[in-house]
């Protein structure tokens, strides 16, 4: 333990000693996997058997999953895709079913999306009403950069000390830091004295609107639990320079931004997803009911070409905002799956890793871990069929049936539900294209364009 004694201050910091935090969470892996090895072993040896059902929080560790088929002598896995403390609605359901209902046990046909499905109707009324007084670009932009702001520029500096933790609506958590100076993180690193929570819509009027902060504190429209704190702040920043500063940064920035949703509604909408996400484009696929549980399984995905070399850090930055060292997971046919990696598994709910072939790192990249792995999904017809005749219309212009998928979401946001919350995310950051059902909606223009105009030798816009 003596090693471990550099806990990080600021992300700043996490960068500058990544190998070193890189390393322990290496060291952490490593042990987990021998724990649970050393459990499944002794269970083994009490009650040898070939089959092994798993869950808890733990069984969505997807390498030391693998582990568990590479290192013993199991050679079927079964692990209930929402292992965590959700799973446990599906047994207490489960058991309503079978001893207070009295109801026969049924076989299930393996899949986790039992979320609500969307009519067109519904869909069409999202699209119809949806519309936001700021481009939420334009408000994520001044908000990051408020936050950016008080690291470089402080009136005074505040005596008290404080930690003040902003959750500004789907834009995420940042905290502000006085101890001697002012500092502001996005992300919460020490236990907050002040909670302040408001929407994007309303912290950017403040930012925009000095003098707006009493007024929508006392309406509630912003909640803070330690006024003094946030009064304290407030004093020592001037929003008058900064809302200056706000609209320099809108007025200088070539933000193209409709109000009015450009879109076509398409029959062909898998063959023309697939020539988009061939032509480099990365999709915001929404269709029928969710998942249930922590994987994006091809109902609530964002969807890119693995080949694309930029593309994971693309969607990290501008997409999700999140690290930039996160991986992303392949989806692959099930038929196809030896194909690309070592071994001819089953993986439906993106819980195990697999080497990829030799052959293969290179040309799929953005899904290959540092290690040579990928945690993968493998897709059939029965258990997803949208999905599926995506992939085998992918596979058809480009020539490999594999897509890089990852949830539909943004760091510290749930998976998006409704029709209305995907429009919401999409008009929020950089994807370039959202399909929903039969509805392929772009930013600038609706029009599919032929998969003969994308030229594999270009890279991401």
């Amino acid at each position: 333990m003596d090693k471990y004694r550099k806990p990080a201050r600021s992300y700043e910091d996490f960068k500058k000693n990544f190998q070193y935090y890189a390393d322990i969470a290496y060291g952490i892996q490593q042990e987990v996997e021998r724990a649970i090895l050393y459990i499944v072993k002794c269970r083994l040896e009490a009650y040898p058997a070939e089959n092994l059902c798993y869950s808890g929080g733990t069984a969505l560790n997807a390498v030391a999953n693998a582990r568990i088929l590479s290192a013993t002598g199991i050679k079927q896995i079964y692990i209930e895709p929402a292992a965590g403390d959700n799973g446990l609605s599906l047994g207490c359901a489960y058991y309503g079913w079978l001893e207070v209902l009295k109801k026969e046990r049924r076989r299930h046909n393996g899949s986790t999306c039992f979320g609500i499905s969307y009519s067109a109707e519904r869909i069409q009324k999202d699209i119809d009403t949806y519309q936001r007084s700021t481009d939420p670009l334009i408000m994520r932009r001044v908000v990051d950069e408020f936050f950016a702001h008080l690291n470089r520029d402080k009136t005074a500096v505040p005596q008290a000390k404080a930690s003040i933790q902003f959750e500004i609506g789907d834009l995420g958590v940042f905290q502000v830091l006085i101890d001697g100076g002012i500092r502001s993180v996005r992300q919460a690193l020490a236990r907050p004295t002040c909670m302040v929570s408001a929407s994007e819509d309303d912290f950017y009027r403040i930012l925009t609107q000095p003098g707006t902060a009493d007024e929508m504190m006392r309406s509630g429209k912003i909640k803070v639990s330690n006024s003094g704190e946030l009064d304290q702040l407030l004093r020592n920043i001037n929003l008058e320079k900064f809302s200056r500063l706000a609209k320099e940064l809108v007025d200088n920035e070539s933000f193209e931004y409709e109000k009015s949703i450009q879109y076509t509604v398409s029959e062909d909408y898998i063959r023309h997803t697939a020539e988009l996400l061939a032509q480099g484009k990365i999709i915001g696929w929404f269709q029928d009911g969710c998942e249930f549980g922590p994987r994006a399984l091809g109902r609530r995905s964002i969807l890119a070409d693995p080949r694309n070399k930029g593309v994971r850090d693309f969607i990290n930055t501008h997409i999700k905002f999140r690290e930039d060292f996160r991986p992303f997971a392949p989806s692959v046919l099930r038929e196809d799956v030896s194909l690309y990696f070592r071994s001819d598994m089953d993986s439906p709910y993106m819980i195990l890793v697999d080497p990829v072939r030799d052959e293969w790192l290179d040309r799929i990249s953005s899904v290959v871990h540092k290690n040579r792995t990928s945690r993968i999904q493998t897709v059939t017809p029965e258990w997803n069929g949208k999905f599926h005749r995506l992939l085998k219309e992918f596979k058809k212009i480009s020539g490999i049936s594999v897509l890089l998928n990852t949830s539909f979401n943004r760091k510290g946001m749930p998976i998006v539900e409704t029709p209305g919350d995907a429009i919401d995310f999409f008009f929020s950051c950089k994807l370039d294209y959202l399909v929903m059902d039969k509805y392929i909606i772009g930013k600038e223009q609706a029009a599919v364009l032929p998969v003969e105009a994308y030229d594999l030798t270009i890279g991401m816009k």
